[in-house]
C-alpha cells in the first residue's frame, strides 16, 4: 500500500507539475493575447483618427469642389453675359456703318479739301466714344443746372405765397 500511495502522490505531483505548466502557458498566451488586443486597440483607434481626418478632408474639398463650381456658373453667366453685350455693340456698329454708308450716298455736294476724311478702324471708335462722353458730361451739367434751376423757382413761389399772402392781410 505504501507503494500505491508513493505513486498516487508522483502522480500528483506529475499532475500537479502539468498543470503548473498548463496554467503557465495559459498564462503566457492571454499576456500575449492581451498585448496584440491592445495593439489592436491602439492601431484601431489610430485608423479612426485617420478616418475622421480623411473625412474631414473630404468635406473641405467638397465644400472647395461646391465654390469652384459656383464661380464657374459664375463665370460662364458673366461670359454669356459680355458675349451678349458684344453682339449688341457688334449690331450698333453695323448700324452706324449702314447709316454712315447711306449719309454718304446722301450727300451730293462735294466735300472741301481741307476736312479729313472719317476714319475707320479702332480710331474712329474712340473718337466716337470720346464724342459720346463729352455729350454726356454737358447732359450732366445742364441736368444739374436744371436741378438748381428748379430749387430756385420753387423756392421764389414760396416768397411769392408768402408775399401774397403779407398783401392779402394788408
Amino acid at each position: 500500500m505504501e507503494q500505491k500511495i508513493k505513486f498516487a502522490i508522483i502522480g500528483l505531483v506529475g499532475l500537479l507539475l502539468v498543470s503548473f505548466v498548463i496554467i503557465l502557458q495559459v498564462s503566457n498566451s492571454r499576456q500575449s493575447l492581451e498585448r496584440q488586443l491592445d495593439g489592436a486597440n491602439s492601431e484601431n483607434a489610430s485608423l479612426r483618427k485617420q478616418a475622421d481626418d480623411l473625412f474631414q478632408q473630404k468635406r473641405r474639398f467638397d465644400e472647395e469642389i461646391g465654390s469652384l463650381k459656383n464661380e464657374i456658373n459664375k463665370t460662364s453667366q458673366e461670359n454669356e453675359d459680355l458675349r451678349k453685350k458684344y453682339d449688341l455693340v457688334e449690331r450698333a456698329k453695323e448700324d452706324l456703318i449702314g447709316q454712315i454708308k447711306s449719309l454718304r450716298g446722301k450727300i451730293s455736294a462735294p466735300q472741301p479739301a481741307s476736312l479729313a476724311l472719317p476714319q475707320t478702324g479702332d480710331a474712329y471708335w474712340g473718337e466716337i466714344l470720346r464724342a459720346k462722353t463729352e455729350l454726356e458730361f454737358q447732359v450732366e451739367n445742364l441736368r444739374a443746372e436744371l436741378r438748381n434751376l428748379q430749387i430756385n423757382n420753387e423756392q421764389l413761389q414760396r416768397e411769392k405765397s408768402a408775399w401774397e399772402l403779407d398783401l392779402a392781410s394788408l
